[in-house]
Order: structure tokens, then sequence, then C-alpha cells
């Protein structure tokens, strides 16, 4: 959370680079220069949102949000991070998916209109 509420806004490109990696800690799925073993191919790290919340709010508030929405790929990764959260069910599940609820109406609530306009369906 430090290294994006403390950097320069817009976030500098170099502080995107984490991003790919949370997605793919809570949504799992091996890429070619990050492959993961069998066990983490599902994503390990769905139940610690709460925890995660913060440095993913700077990168939606601070990104610009037209940006994020405009790449397809940051986009993308934003909407499979809440989707995955809030279908996972269980004990304790309802603080993290009220987590990524937050998570996908920050995303809205930063966002100029008609910008998001195009995410409204999938969320």
């Amino acid at each position: 959370a430090h290294l994006t509420a403390f950097c320069a806004s817009p976030i500098p490109e170099n502080l995107w680079e984490p991003l790919p990696r949370i997605f793919q800690a809570v949504c799992g799925g091996s890429t070619e220069s990050h492959p993961l073993p069998l066990i983490l191919q599902n994503g390990w790290a769905h139940d610690h949102m709460s925890s995660m919340l913060e440095p993913l709010l700077n990168y939606v508030g601070r990104g610009p949000v037209d940006v994020i929405l405009k790449s397809s790929d940051c986009a993308q990764m934003i909407f499979g991070i809440v989707r995955k959260v809030v279908q996972i069910g269980g004990l304790g599940a309802e603080q993290e998916a009220a987590a990524a609820a937050n998570l996908g109406a920050a995303l809205f609530a930063h966002a100029a209109a008609p910008a998001a306009d195009a995410w409204l369906g999938p969320y």
C-alpha cells in the first residue's frame, strides 16, 4: 500500500508491474513469464482481499481510472479480482466480498462518464 500511496499521481508506469502479480495471486493462472505450480493454479489470495484493498484502491483512484478502463488488460484484471472474490463462499467470505465490492464501486465512482459504461454489464 505504501508504494501506491506515496508515489507520484498518476501512478508511474513502473508501479503498475505488481498489478498482474496481485491478479495472479487472487485469480490464479500461469503465464509464460510467471508460471505457477499446479497447486496455485486457481489463486491463493482471494481470502486476503481486505488486506489488498488499499493498494488496489490506490491503483483505481490514482490510476487514472479512464486509462484503466481503456486498457482492457487492467480493466479485466480488476473485474476478474472482484468477480473471483465475490463468488467465493465459506466462513468469513463476507468481509472479503465486501472489500471486492468496494473495489468495483470505486472503479465506477472514479470514472468520468461515459468511460465505465461498457463495464456496467459485466459487473
